[in-house]
Formats: structure tokens, C-alpha cells, sequence
């Protein structure tokens, strides 16, 4: 990892990629007119969506130390100096570098990798049922005549998901390290006292975790149903809201089971339980607690994902 990718480093969650009109299923726009359209009640409650999006950006956010980030400077300026000769300032930001290190150290005992980046990359898809069922049969049929590449891109396609990345650092050996250094640059090697902090630098644990926005679109529509559900009087315009709402989270839940995010019994499950609460609703039918099922299913879900995390290590330029 260079100096300059390491300056990016606590400056914020990045929010990239926001697809929002994939080429491959857009390229039959003109020839089916439901492309690109969304059921007008998943529409209405965007809002609360990109709401839940934000929130979950600041929670990732709050995961980076602000410790490790400014050691990790103060290790970047050292290294800054090195190179460009300044042997008094670089030794000035190698003590800083060691001393922040041990604070963190000491701080977390047990903490042997400390994140120091996160990102939020949000992926959606903006298709119908219709669309979804025909793009995954024309990747099918490109597989079967044998072309693989066309239907990569294809698949590339077939996604709404939030992917949160969180990069950490093995900071436990970064004080004897900066010592070394130290050492080194009593010798007068400059240059090689820079580039073992820069070997030091090279590897990073990357962790990335997926969250279906179709469950997420579900939570949202299904929080108001909630609402709505409880009300002992509700007008005649409220029902239908409350209709449309649970027809909007089964077809989430559909698009979600289609796009793999949900197993055949997970999806089972969750159906059963919207259509029960449909059915306890109906007319004038209100209550608390109709909902405590679907939302241990949620949570369940939710931790699925969680421990469905994928980790890697990475190496700068």
C-alpha cells in the first residue's frame, strides 16, 4: 500500500457504484416497458430506504479507530520524510508513530487487527419479476450454447445488495517495526528504513459482508404495514395501504428468492408469514403482535448475512 492510497484512509465511508439502470437488462427497454419499473408502493418508501442505507454507513463508519488512522499517518509522514532526505523530521514522526501504537496497544490488549477503512458499495436493481425471470433464462441459454463471458456480463447484472468492506491492519508488530526503522536511520539508510515501513504497510485484511436490499426494502415496507396493522380504526384508504404494503413485501421477497438471496424454505417462510398477517388483517382485523414471527425471520436473515462474510488480504502498489 503506497503513501498516497494510505492519506485516503479515514476520510470518510465512501458510498460508489449506485447502478441504477443495469445495461445488460436495459438494453430491451424499448421492446418491454416494464423494464426499469418498480411496484409504485416499494417506490413510496425510498425515502425510508436510502434512510436505512445512511444508517447503516454511519455504523460501518464508527467501526475505523480513530487511533490506528492517526498512528497510521503519523507512520505515512515518517515515511514522506525518509524519502525526501529529511532525517530530523522523520525521526520526529517515528517516535509520534511508536507512541500512538502503544497507546493503541495497550488500549485493546486482545485487538489483533484494527480497521482502519470502510466503504459502502450499494448495487441496484431497478427490474421487474418479469425482467429478472428473463435475464437469469438468457444467461441459462448462453451457458448451455457454451458462451460463458456473455453471460458473466449478463450476471454481473442480476444484483441489489449493499457490500460493506472494512479494511483492517495487523498493527500488534508495527511498534518494534518503527523501531527498527529507528535503528536503521541511526546508520544513515534512509531509503531502507522507508521501504521497510513500507513492506510493513503492504498487507491488509479486507472483510466484506453482503445485505439484500430486497429484505432491507421488505423491513421498510413491513414496518408501516406494522403500524397500520395495530390501528383499531382504520379508514377505508388505510386498508388499501395496508394491502399494498404486504403485496409489496412479497414481491420483495419473490425478486429476493429469484436473485438468490433467500433459499426455498427462507422464502417459504417469510410468504407464510405475510400471508397470515394478510389474513388476520383483513376487513377491519387489528392487533399487536402479528408480526413477531416474520420479524424473528429478519433477524435470523440479518445474521446470516452477517456471518456469510467473505475475507481477503491485499497488498498496495
Amino acid at each position: 500500500m503506497n503513501t498516497t492510497l494510505m492519506r485516503k484512509i479515514g476520510q470518510g465511508v465512501a458510498i460508489g457504484s449506485l447502478l441504477v439502470g443495469t445495461p445488460a437488462l436495459a438494453q430491451d427497454a424499448a421492446s418491454d416497458a416494464t423494464i426499469g419499473d418498480r411496484n409504485p408502493v416499494t417506490k413510496s418508501v425510498q425515502t425510508q430506504v436510502d434512510k436505512k442505507i445512511d444508517q447503516q454507513v454511519a455504523k460501518e463508519q464508527e467501526k475505523v479507530t480513530a487511533d490506528a488512522v492517526d498512528a497510521l499517518s503519523a507512520m505515512v509522514d515518517a515515511i514522506d520524510s525518509l524519502r525526501n532526505g529529511d532525517e530530523q523530521e522523520a525521526r520526529e514522526h517515528l517516535t509520534d508513530a511508536i507512541g500512538r501504537f502503544e497507546v493503541l496497544t495497550t488500549r485493546n490488549p486482545d485487538l489483533a487487527l484494527a480497521p482502519v477503512d470502510t466503504s459502502v458499495e450499494v448495487f441496484d436493481l431497478y427490474a421487474d419479476e418479469d425482467a429478472i425471470k428473463d435475464a437469469i433464462h438468457r444467461v441459462e441459454k448462453l451457458l448451455d450454447d457454451g458462451e460463458v463471458q456473455q453471460a458473466r456480463t449478463l450476471m454481473a447484472d442480476l444484483a441489489s445488495e449493499q457490500v460493506v468492506t472494512v479494511e483492517y491492519i495487523p498493527f500488534t508488530t508495527y511498534p518494534d517495526v518503527l523501531r527498527r526503522a529507528v535503528v536503521i536511520l541511526d546508520d544513515g539508510n534512509l531509503d531502507e528504513a522507508a521501504s521497510m515501513l513500507e513492506d510493513e504497510m503492504q498487507l491488509v485484511v479486507v472483510t466484506s459482508d453482503v445485505y439484500p436490499l430486497p429484505l432491507l426494502r421488505t423491513e421498510v415496507l413491513l414496518d408501516e404495514a406494522k403500524e397500520l396493522a395495530e390501528k383499531s380504526e382504520r379508514s377505508g384508504d388505510e386498508s388499501k395501504r395496508l394491502t399494498d404494503l404486504l403485496d409489496g413485501a412479497d414481491e420483495q421477497i419473490r425478486i429476493g428468492h429469484l436473485l438468490g438471496y433467500f433459499d426455498k424454505s427462507e422464502t417459504r417462510d417469510f410468504r407464510n408469514e405475510i400471508k397470515e398477517i394478510r389474513r388476520k388483517t383483513q376487513g377491519s382485523g387489528h392487533g399487536k403482535g402479528f408480526f413477531n414471527r416474520i420479524e424473528s425471520l429478519f433477524k435470523k436473515a440479518h445474521k446470516k448475512s452477517s456471518q456469510s462474510a467473505s475475507v481477503d488480504t491485499k497488498t498496495g502498489d
